[in-house]
């Protein structure tokens, strides 16, 4: 049987199971209603911080929104992806929905031990690093510049030989193979470069002297201590 009236007293209505579609026509508020609540209306469901700005949202249309803030450092997930934020706002992360991710910072396959490092934490230029399982050297791959202009170079420190390393780097018009047995002073060790000028392989002493060969379109040069010069005759042409 159908109850009418304009007001019901509280209590005047027990039933086991009450059946009814009830319909709303504006929305149901659980929460301040210009502050921190929870929204339900003909749209979806929203969510407010105490400021009254939407953190969370979930509409009838298959869009959502989640936010762990709505300003400074915080996590965002939505239907284009997912992404995060530093304390200054300024965007991190992006995972969109295409499969494309952008990462600001380092990213590293451990938190310890053997792990390969992208971006490490405090380096000025582009690197991926190769730590072992103990001992604090490690191989990367570096790009950077100099003097010489951009360059990409690869290098490798090891804990069994002490203040060791080779690296191997590449400039526009430079290639240039280097080992030092001892980063202090440079050397004992040697070069191996390849330029546009010429050809060069030489060897560096403990005490900063170098001896090798130098080798451009025309001549050849030995350099060392004692120096010693002397000519080789031309395959082809004795006068040259």
């Amino acid at each position: 049987n159908a109850v009418t009236t304009d007001k019901l007293a509280a209590g005047s209505i027990t039933a086991g199971k009450l059946e009814a579609i009830l319909t709303l026509s504006t929305r149901v508020v659980a929460g301040h209603p210009a502050a921190a609540r929870v929204e339900l209306n003909s749209t979806g469901l929203r969510g407010f911080n105490s400021s009254g700005v939407e953190t969370v949202s979930l509409s009838n249309n298959g869009t959502f929104n989640l936010r762990s803030g709505a300003t400074g450092a915080r996590i965002q997930l939505d239907n284009t992806g997912l992404k995060a934020f530093n304390a200054s706002g300024q965007q991190t992360v992006d995972i969109n929905s295409t499969g494309a991710a952008t990462v600001v910072g380092q990213l590293s396959t451990a938190f310890s031990g053997k792990r390969i490092i992208f971006n490490p934490a405090g380096t000025s230029f582009p690197q991926i690093r190769f730590t072992p399982s103990t001992g604090s050297q490690f191989a990367k791959i570096e790009a950077t510049s100099d003097t010489s202009g951009d360059y990409i170079g690869m290098y490798h420190e090891t804990s069994t030989w002490s203040n060791h390393r080779s690296w191997f780097e590449l400039f526009p018009a430079v290639a240039r193979l280097t080992y030092s047995g001892n980063l202090s002073n440079g050397g004992p060790g040697g070069v191996l470069s390849l330029e546009d000028s010429g050809v060069s392989l030489y060897r560096r002493t403990s005490a900063g002297g170098a001896h090798g060969i130098f080798i451009d379109d025309t001549n050849v040069f030995i350099m060392g201590n004692p120096h010693k010069s002397f000519i080789i005759d031309h395959p082809t042409d004795p006068d040259r």
